[in-house]
């Protein structure tokens, strides 16, 4: 063994006992024309001044290994040193140094070079020469660098929106190159095949990625496949991918997989396991899933009435993990207290949400404080905290604010700053601010007793608007748990996104004028002896049908015919309280104290999925039927043949007790309208006030129908719009001449069945696939016989 040998083995075992100085006094003690001896001491040389942070050094002792030498070591050398000058952020002098690299030199050191290339290049902003760094890399050369360049391939390509080019390159990456780049290039193909609605393809992607690949990725692909089955109402298997995500694949993949967990949980009634997964998050996972799963855990443990837990839940969410959840749950925090009854905690919660957290809970937080300063009988207080709410915070509450503030100032006799508060609530999504604020502008506008009289007019269509209001809280209402929407098997697959061609469509609201009853609107009328004045051509009346009538021979026969047959269409039965606004006090109360109770409505869980429109709920109301020559009044309702079919005992009972309810409501009605009818009598005649009053009478008029269609027990969902300055709420189909609003609440999640008629059975698998569960679709007993 020559000296030179002798110092090579010394200096290397000095460096692995980690004695770098003895080390490189070793090295440098090699002979020069121990050329390859040499060459090799100055490369081990470059890194221990490199490891040792002695850039300089490493750079100027790299640069001393020439190609002529040893091609290999010198290709090596190159690439360190290029990385060193990365470090030092000269990256012109790195991309040189990297291009000096041939692949005869070493093909490992040419692959990882030109992936390196590709990397800056990209930062640099020259896709194009990242491109071609990336394709110069072969599989030959280094699998691994291979996988990683088509890879960073993949990614530009992305980038450039080239998505089939993109695939193409993922695909190109096999599990032997590099399992940790394969499993991340299939997580990334199933992100792809996603956005172009092929779940399939995707579930497919998702699956082969394999935990023992790498364990992030796993992890990533599981969260994926679950959000997939979830899109396709796939609950169970959606349930299975999350639990298979584990902490130690991910924390934070973990953390937000259970937190999605939990909403199934919650969405499926089983809060325990709700809660379970929701105290599974913690911080260290994800600060961020932490704070929105302790807020939701508030939001269940208030409904199981676990009150101090729910505080402590709500406590638990600081600022510095979520702004946006901290303010959701301050604001969670103050609606319990204000159910214990401490007002000036439920204060000091509100007063917590700032603005810069989250604009929407700020503004719904000044909003409550408002209404406990109304409660408390300190104006100046509400009304300072009202116009603290701004338009650009959340439109819909804004104009809630808005309206109480008119109500304040209406209060204190300030008419113009009330007029001027209710003018900015007019144009509100919400049907109810949208028509009070504009009654209450226009009875201002009346001086002496005729306001008076007005607001008697007005006052009494509150209280029939909420009698007819359809809600659900319990088991106080037989008939509303569900009502039922007859329609094409065509038009229900595309609301329920089988057919989703042109995208989901969502449900409308259509105008007045194509309902099948000649007299709508004016029967009302008839029945007041009032005079209608020019017919409203700005306001016009959007209406849905519904009937409590879920499978019913009569409506098949009339309604949702496809392609103009009989008894072809389906019956769409929703759920009242997933699909309509089910709040008593929100709806029509401007003038009781229940309008500014806490909304339990803003009391809600996270959304899985954040929702790209302003969801504003509807409410259902049911129809009047009257005869204007006799009085003959009766409400839409239940028949007695509906309580026979739930096969449940006492049906007889729960029958008569159900008529009885109907029987008040329809005495009530009848009384209110009566006074409506009395009222009038003594101001008609005179223009001006028969104005106000055509647009005070408008929610009832499009409610009240003709004796001669009671079979149908109609409810309606109705929304009022100008065609002028809500014109681009109000949408045309030319080519059918109709005009429609949209509503943007999921149909699916609200179907509790589908009935399908003698001539829709064909389309059965159809609405299984659209629905996920074959409990949910029912081929109607009604007798029927085609016409041939």
């Amino acid at each position: 063994m020559t000296k030179s040998e002798q110092y090579f083995d010394q200096a290397k075992q000095a460096y692995d006992d980690g004695n770098f100085e003895k080390a490189i006094e070793l090295f440098n003690k090699i002979n020069p024309h121990d050329k390859a001896l040499y060459f090799l001491a100055q490369f081990n040389l470059a890194s221990i001044l490199r490891e040792k942070g002695e850039l300089d050094k490493a750079i100027e002792t790299y640069r001393t290994i020439s190609r002529g030498d040893i091609p290999k070591v010198y290709a090596q050398a190159q690439f360190n040193l290029a990385g060193i000058l990365v470090e030092k952020g000269a990256l012109d002098k790195a991309i040189a140094t990297y291009c000096a690299i041939s692949r005869e030199d070493d093909p490992e050191a040419y692959a990882k070079a030109q992936l390196q290339l590709a990397l800056i290049w990209a930062e640099k902003g020259e896709p194009d020469k990242a491109i071609k760094a990336c394709n110069s890399v072969l599989r030959e050369d280094n699998p691994e660098a291979y996988a990683k360049a088509q890879f960073q391939l993949a990614f530009i390509f992305v980038e450039k929106n080239e998505r089939d080019k993109a695939i193409e390159a993922y695909e190109a990456i096999l599990r032997e190159d590099s399992p940790e780049a394969y499993a991340q290039a299939q997580f990334q193909l199933a992100l792809i095949w996603a956005e172009k609605g092929e779940p399939d393809k995707a579930i497919k992607a998702c699956n082969s990625v394999l935990r023992e690949d790498n364990p992030e990725a796993y992890a990533k692909a599981q969260f994926q496949l679950a959000f997939i089955f979830v899109e396709k109402n796939e609950r169970d298997k959606a349930i299975e991918a999350y639990e298979a995500i584990l902490r130690e694949d991910s924390p934070e993949a973990y953390a937000k997989a259970q937190f999605q967990l939990a909403l199934i949980w919650a969405e499926k009634g089983d809060k325990n396991k709700a809660i379970k997964a929701y105290r599974s998050v913690l911080r260290e996972d994800n600060p961020d899933a932490y704070a929105k799963a302790q807020f939701n855990l508030a939001f269940l443990l208030s409904k199981k009435s676990e009150l101090d837990k729910a505080i402590k839940a709500c406590n638990s969410v600081l600022r510095e993990d979520s702004p946006e959840a901290y303010a959701k749950a301050q604001f969670q925090l103050a609606l319990i207290w204000a159910e214990k009854g401490d007002k000036n905690k439920a204060i000091k919660a509100y007063r917590s949400v700032l603005r810069e957290d989250n604009p929407e809970a700020y503004a719904k937080a000044q909003f409550q404080l408002a209404c406990i300063f109304i409660e408390k009988d300190e104006p100046d207080k509400a009304i300072k905290a009202c116009n603290s709410v701004l338009h650009e915070d959340n439109p819909d509450v804004y104009a809630k604010a808005q309206f109480i503030l008119g109500i304040l100032y209406k209060s204190q006799s300030d008419f113009k700053k009330a007029i001027e508060a209710y003018s900015n609530a007019y144009g509100s999504n919400d049907p109810a601010i949208y028509y009070c604020a504009k009654a209450e502008i226009l009875l201002l506008s009346v001086k002496g007793s005729e306001r008076e009289d007005l607001y008697v007019i007005y006052s009494n269509v509150i209280q029939i608007l909420n009698i007819l209001h359809v809600i659900f809280d319990g088991d106080t209402e037989e008939d509303c748990k569900q009502v039922a929407h007859y329609t094409r098997p065509s038009t229900a697959l595309k609301l329920l996104g089988l057919d989703n061609t042109n995208g989901n469509s969502s449900f409308r609201l259509s105008t007045i004028h194509g309902v099948n009853d000649p007299t709508e609107g004016r029967v009302f009328y008839d029945f007041l002896n009032f005079r209608e004045m020019l017919e409203q051509k700005d306001n016009t009346a959007f209406i849905s049908c519904f009937t409590f009538n879920h499978d019913s021979l009569n409506q098949f026969r009339l309604y949702g015919k496809e392609e103009g047959k009989e008894a072809s269409g389906v019956s769409m039965v929703f759920n009242v309280k997933n699909f309509f606004n089910n709040n008593s006090n929100q709806m029509f109360i401007p003038f009781s104290k229940d309008l500014i109770k806490v909304s339990k409505s803003e009391n809600t869980q996270e959304s899985q999925i954040n929702k790209s429109h302003q969801e504003t709920y509807l409410p259902l109301y049911r129809c009047v039927y009257l005869d204007p020559v006799t009085g003959y009044i009766s409400l839409a309702k239940r028949t007695r043949i509906t309580f026979f079919r739930e096969n449940e005992e006492n049906s007889d009972n729960r029958w008569r007790e159900y008529q009885n309810k109907m029987l008040e409501k329809e005495t009530q009605v009848q009384k209110h309208l009566n006074k409506i009818k009395e009222t009038l009598a003594k101001i008609k005649g005179k223009d001006k006030v028969n104005e106000v009053v055509q647009d005070i009478l408008l929610p009832l008029k499009y409610l009240v129908k003709h004796y001669a269609f009671e079979e149908e027990q109609e409810c309606r969902m109705i929304a009022i719009h100008s065609l002028i300055k809500e014109s681009d709420k109000v949408k045309i189909d030319i080519t059918k001449k109709s005009m429609y609003v949209e509503y943007f609440i999921d149909v699916k999640t609200a179907i509790e069945k589908v009935y399908l008629s003698v001539g829709a059975k064909e389309y059965e698998s159809f609405f299984i696939k659209a629905l996920g569960d074959s409990r949910k679709v029912r081929i109607s007993d009604n007798p029927f016989r085609a016409k041939s």
